[in-house]
């Protein structure tokens, strides 16, 4: 096994890099030397490493990687530092830290600085779904920005991993292209073999595919061969939210307890599972307790499944208050709420009214449809002829809790 050691300075304008590969177990080095380049060409240094340690330690690339290997974007330094800033708001390692709305300020400022950064782009246009699909802002606007900006990105740059997944979760959410969707997302995973996010990416469309098992093993073989080293809660999150997509919900609590990271989406989570499983007041307790710490943006995240749970507990007319509420708000936006109103009558038992509303969804081709088989609220609908027939016309290949009663 070789074992690369790197050391990285940065001299004016420049940096310089010296790596020595060496191998332990026949104490020698291999091979040493040292790569100099301006700040700008920091993504062609990063390839002359890759490059220099494939030639000394001679291991055989394919044409496809060989092409990865090629050239190298120059970049604006102060445009890159602010496109990683912006990359940490999103996914932070403490999940409190994120910030949807500083994230973005962040690469329009990049933008701004270098209009090429191909991965800037992607990331822009990745941010712009999660906008539409967490229904912060109105999908019909959000999600042709986003479309935009990553042909941008891979006009610029067609081998950027980032821009196939963001481009896969758009041709979900937007065009409900599951095929193309998955498509997308497997040329990521092949052109970036050890990012860390892109997996996380492909496994919330396994849920939302109705395929939530798949996602569940494939999250848990990869933390087993590689600890997720500053995003242990991040991964917390993801793998307890499949479980809860998946109607497993003893098995979101146990994730749960693998991290002490305290952010709102670990107890919404929590008082969700909670409440699915019978325990309403404990649940409700959770989400009071924390619920009116948080901003109107996040209560947007939160504040549907708090009406759900009020539902599930009995409690009709505070369930049917708290959706008003939220319909209002979401009105601000033009924001389609038929789908969350779906939701509530589901968890309130009112089954034909679920689904007048969800068939309505389906007819205004509402993005929201797409979180029919993983969203929570709606697995009591699982087993009814109405539900596997709305299934199949929307092209969900999966169908969870075909031939289940609940």
């Amino acid at each position: 096994m070789a074992v690369v050691q790197v050391s990285w300075l940065q001299v004016g304008s420049r940096h310089r890099l010296i790596y020595t590969l060496s191998d332990p177990f026949r104490n020698r080095v291999i091979a040493t030397d040292r790569l100099e380049m301006e700040e700008e060409d920091i993504i062609i240094l990063q390839r002359e490493l890759a490059r220099a340690v494939i030639a000394a330690i001679k291991v055989a690339v394919t044409p496809a990687e060989q092409t990865l290997l090629v050239g190298g974007q120059k970049v604006n330094p102060e445009a890159h530092d602010l496109l990683m800033k912006g990359i940490a708001y999103y996914m932070p390692a403490d999940v409190a830290d994120f910030d949807l709305q500083k994230a973005f300020d962040c690469l329009y400022k990049a933008l701004e600085l270098d209009p090429d950064l191909a991965l800037a782009h992607a990331w822009l246009a990745h941010l712009y779904v999660e906008m539409g699909a967490s229904k912060f802002e109105d999908y019909r606007v959000v999600y042709p920005k986003a479309w935009k900006a990553v042909e941008k990105a891979l006009e610029i740059d067609e081998n950027l991993a980032m821009s196939y997944s963001t481009r896969g979760l758009l041709k979900f959410w937007m065009n409900w292209d599951f095929a193309g969707a998955e498509q997308d997302l497997k040329r990521a995973l092949a052109l970036a073999p050890g990012d860390m996010m892109i997996p996380l990416f492909y496994e919330s469309f396994l849920c939302f595919s109705g395929r939530a098992d798949e996602a569940i093993a494939s999250l848990k073989t990869r933390t087993e061969k590689r600890k997720p080293v500053g995003l242990e809660g991040r991964y917390v999150e993801r793998q307890s939210l499949h479980y809860l997509w998946a109607g497993r919900y003893d098995e979101a609590l146990e994730e749960l307890t693998k991290t002490p990271i305290v952010g709102p989406i670990l107890p919404w989570i929590s008082a969700v599972a909670r409440a699915l499983k019978g325990s309403y007041a404990e649940a409700l307790d959770i989400m009071e307790n924390f619920k009116d710490q948080l901003g109107e943006k996040d209560n947007l995240i939160l504040f549907i499944d708090y009406a759900g749970i009020l539902a599930l507990a009995g409690r009709r007319d505070e369930a049917l208050e708290a959706l008003e509420e939220h319909v209002a708000i979401q009105a601000r936006k033009n924001i389609d709420t038929t789908f969350d109103e779906a939701c509530i009558y589901a968890s309130l038992g009112e089954k034909d009214k679920a689904f007048e509303l969800l068939n309505k969804a389906y007819e205004n081709h509402s993005s929201h449809i797409l979180m029919l088989v993983a969203d929570w609220s709606l697995h009591s609908l699982y087993g009814d002829p109405r539900f596997e027939e709305l299934s199949k016309k929307v092209g969900f290949p999966v169908i969870p809790g075909r031939g289940k009663k609940r």
